[in-house]
């Protein structure tokens, strides 16, 4: 029988020691990357593998619409009046034109873009090919907040779809995670996303997703929970400018 891989790893983040100014190997820096999303699958003939990973859908059932149309009716004596108003859809201004003081950053394989602060840093070690990441504020508690971002094939999966199937599959092997929120939004270039946050005894983490065009692409900030509500105010405008190429 033939059986479908969807194997999910949640990017959990990228941890950096401290305490040490000594050099790092080179196939084992201090900087390591922990968990993350990846999804491989095949058709499958067994519902045994209904396990779910992290990510987004752009395309199915959006909880808000570029624009909504309010009809408010007029009283009249003879025949009805009906005006119509209509709500002005969310800011679609492309990534580059947005008021955030950074440059705009396009993936290798060019399924996703963003803008990207002068002060975060990339050199990060060890990372696959279908991973960015960057560190994007001090080290604390042993841990350097971090971004990272991972572009996969959805396997016909939609946004939402794939979001729940990564909550799911990480949550039945792992314990140890809280979910705190899942839902849709719309980021600050319209984007349908999905906002997941959890949380383990030590780390939190906040994951936007979508999938366009076949991709699911996959952003994860990772802070110690002491530090993440600071961390997220800095960083938050710049992860809500992704967009798919």
């Amino acid at each position: 029988m033939r059986r479908s891989a969807i194997a999910l790893t949640i990017t959990l983040g990228l941890t950096a020691c401290t305490g040490t100014d000594e050099a790092q190997p080179d196939n084992g820096p201090s900087q390591t990357v922990a968990p993350t999303t990846l999804l491989s699958a095949e058709p499958e003939t067994s519902s045994a593998s209904n396990v779910l990973g992290n990510s987004l859908n752009n395309d199915q059932n959006p909880t808000t619409t570029a624009a909504e149309a309010a009809t408010t009716e007029a009283p009249s004596t003879s025949e009805e009046t009906t005006t119509t108003e209509t709500i002005a859809a969310p800011d679609d201004t492309p990534p580059e034109e947005l008021a955030l003081d950074g440059t705009l950053f396009v993936n290798d394989a060019g399924t996703y873009s963003m803008i990207i602060p002068a002060d975060w840093d990339d050199s990060v070690p060890g990372l696959p090919d279908d991973v960015d990441a960057w560190f994007v504020g001090p080290t604390e508690e042993g841990f350097t907040p971090n971004v990272n971002v991972l572009s996969l094939p959805s396997f016909g999966l939609g946004t939402e779809e794939y979001t729940e199937l990564g909550v799911e599959t990480l949550t039945s092997t792992d314990d140890s995670f809280e979910v705190l929120e899942l839902t849709t939004i719309q980021n600050s270039v319209g984007v349908t996303v999905t906002r997941l946050v959890m949380q383990d005894d030590q780390l939190k983490f906040l994951q936007y997703s979508f999938v366009e065009g076949g991709e699911a692409i996959t952003l994860t900030l990772t802070a110690p929970i002491s530090s993440f509500d600071r961390t997220l105010v800095e960083v938050d405008p710049y992860i809500l400018s992704l967009q798919p190429e």
